[in-house]
């Protein structure tokens, strides 16, 4: 080889350098996307690249030269690994070597650190060190190169915080929660599944879903399964029956969903169990008692009848089909008002009757029923509320008293009969024993005197009896004669009371008048007072010795209401409906002590809508009663409420 075949490779090879050198430098100074940072072995920095510069804030002439890296990095966690080091090498390391030791020995390094800004920022970089190496192989110098992995940083750590939550909520949530393969294997279940099913963790996650759920169910389940995995659906809900460890039926709530991952393969299912098989056993019990309660109520006589809100017939029990000659599915959705033409004031009616309050049956005025053919009938119908519902629903029940009547008016007309053919040798008997006892036919000895008194006062207890059979004869009739004028209430209280006070004197009570009513009443005064005398002499028989009774004349809006006010025991609210019925009396001992044709009451509520007014009562308290009427004023407001009914409050 001749010296200038030498000299010409050596040129070249320093020329191949020298361009390497130069296509180095030119792509560490274009790196702008990473921060490449090259040191001294003594650590000073030679080079901080523009990447750099973007990265930290500083200018290369600020570092390059004069600073090591520990400028970038914090104090604190620079020690920590610096301790860890010695734990590994069973030495002290520290300075500069703790950056590159690792590297040093290993030839590079990879690690996470926290570099500090020139502005005090701080961000989180994956920093790599490479060991640098002269021609002979020996190392001359290190290089850094960091990518800023803040935001790869940040978003691990809220997925550890979330993954953490979830676990957290899995392991604790109070129903059961498993995490299942798209095979259907468990892979994870917490505790509450445990419970439900009643397994240890370990054995229940030695089965499957397939081996806890009802065979009846399975296949159910299984097509909702392989409706998520092809896509059709992404959850479903499904209520199943799951078999516990000891071979019992367990009543679930299961909500399925499929997790995917970034390319939407199946990766898990997340599945929520819920024992509702309380609630299913109180489902059936309700079930059962629904079924005996439609039992009951298709086999009994009266008709059954639900109405809505809206007054549409929603149920139709066989007595009723029967009744009115409708199938159920026929009348269902109708009006009442097919049924029971007058039914349109029902429930204002029962409103009179509280049923709003106690929900019990309620009786209301005998009324004209309409069968499917045309044909009409009498009927009795109670009613009452169904409470404790979203919806109102009312209950109608309904009995054909066609032949009640019919019977009760062969009474009525036999009643009528006897009457008429008892008033005249009645009379004369009367007549007969009032001459006797005064002395006119000569005198009496003592016995003869008290057992003549004794008849006369029955044969005037019998004649007032059949007095008010007559009376309550014309009333039905329609032909007593009233004579409705307008008059001052005050004169016929006063009156009433006037003529009623030697009666209560026999009680030991007293009347006592106040109010007033300026407006004149529309009234038969004879009849008002009749009506008076019998509210006047209940009170008086059922008050306690020595006590008073209040006579108030109140008005009220387009009435005058007179109210008579004892301080008795009171009636029994079971009672209340009964008090203006005919032949109504309260059986107790101490009704039963006093003399009463069970008349009285009802000829007054016949009386008062003779007279267009209304009668009713209301318990006093702390004890006693109080019954009123109430008239229609000379000239009153449109009337508002429908008299047919005694008000009862």
């Amino acid at each position: 080889m001749t010296m200038w075949s030498f000299i010409s490779r050596w040129r070249a090879k320093k020329s191949n350098a020298m361009h390497q050198e130069a296509l180095n430098a030119a792509i560490i100074r274009g790196s702008t996307a990473v921060a490449i940072i090259a040191t001294r072995l003594d650590g000073i920095i030679s080079l901080f690249n523009s990447g750099a510069e973007a990265m930290l804030g500083y200018r290369a002439d600020e570092l390059v030269g004069i600073k090591t890296p520990a400028i970038l990095h914090d104090a604190n966690e620079v020690s920590d690994h610096g301790r860890a080091l010695e734990c590994t090498f069973g030495e002290a390391v520290s300075g500069f070597e703790i950056f590159v030791r690792a590297a040093r020995i290993h030839g590079h390094e990879t690690r996470a650190w926290t570099y500090i800004k020139k502005d005090g920022t701080r961000i989180r970089v994956s920093l790599t060190i490479t060991a640098l190496h002269d021609t002979k192989g020996r190392i001359n110098g290190y290089m850094a190169i960091a990518n800023d992995i803040s935001e790869y940083s940040a978003l691990q750590r809220q997925l550890s915080i979330s993954q953490l939550s979830f676990l957290n909520a899995f392991a604790t949530a109070a129903h059961g929660m498993a995490i299942v393969s798209p095979h259907g294997t468990w892979l994870e279940v917490n505790i509450s599944l445990c419970e439900i099913l009643g397994y240890s963790h370990d054995d229940l996650l030695k089965t499957d879903f397939q081996h806890i759920t009802h065979p009846h169910d399975l296949g159910a389940d299984l097509e909702l399964v392989q409706q998520c995995l092809s896509g059709v659906i992404s959850s479903y809900q499904l209520e199943k029956r799951c078999i516990h460890s000891d071979g019992s039926t367990v009543y679930a709530l299961l909500s399925v969903s499929l997790v995917r991952d970034d390319e939407q393969e199946p990766l898990y299912f997340i599945s929520h169990i819920q024992d509702f098989s309380s609630r299913h056993a109180a489902q059936q019990r309700l079930l059962e008692r629904e079924h005996q309660l439609q039992t009951v109520v298709d086999t009994v006589v009266d008709a059954i009848i639900t109405i809505n809100a809206e007054g549409k017939i929603e149920s139709f029990n066989h007595a009723a089909e029967e009744l009115f000659g409708y199938l159920e599915h026929e009348i269902q959705n109708q009006s009442l008002k097919l049924l029971l033409p007058q039914s349109a004031s029902l429930p204002r009616q029962a409103l009179f009757m509280r049923s709003d309050r106690t929900g019990s049956l309620l009786p209301l005025p005998e009324i004209e029923g309409r069968r499917a053919d045309g044909s009409h009938f009498w009927m009795e119908v109670q009613i009452a509320k169904l409470s404790n519902l979203v919806e109102s629903r009312q209950v109608v029940v309904v009995r054909d008293i066609t032949e009640r009547r019919r019977v009760e008016r062969m009474k009525e007309e036999f009643i009528s009969t006897v009457s008429h053919e008892l008033r005249t040798p009645l009379t004369a008997i009367v007549g007969s024993l009032d001459m006797v006892v005064t002395g006119v036919l000569g005198e009496l000895n003592a016995d003869q005197e008290k057992l003549l008194t004794i008849a006369q006062r029955n044969s005037q207890r019998l004649s007032y009896l059949i007095n008010d059979l007559l009376d309550m004869d014309k009333l039905v009739s329609g032909s007593i004669e009233m004579e409705i004028e307008a008059h001052e209430l005050a004169p016929i209280v006063t009156e009433s009371i006037s003529l009623n006070s030697s009666y209560a004197s026999q009680f030991g009570v007293n009347y006592q008048y106040s109010g007033s009513c300026s407006d004149e009443v529309m009234v038969d005064s004879a009849r008002l007072q009749q009506v008076l005398a019998n509210f006047l002499s209940n009170a008086a028989k059922f008050s306690p010795e020595n006590s008073m009774v209040d006579v108030v004349v109140s008005d009220c809006g387009p009435y005058a209401r007179i109210s008579v006010m004892d301080r008795g025991v009171g009636i029994p609210e079971a009672k209340w409906f009964q008090l203006f019925a005919k032949f109504s009396q309260l059986d107790s001992s101490d009704t039963r002590q006093r003399s009463g044709t069970g008349l009285g009451l009802a000829i007054t509520k016949a009386l008062a809508e003779s007279m267009q007014a209304r009668v009713g009562y209301e318990p006093r308290k702390p004890n006693g009663s109080v019954f009123y009427i109430e008239l229609l004023k000379k000239t009153p407001a449109p009337m508002v409420n429908d008299l047919s009914t005694p008000m009862i409050a």
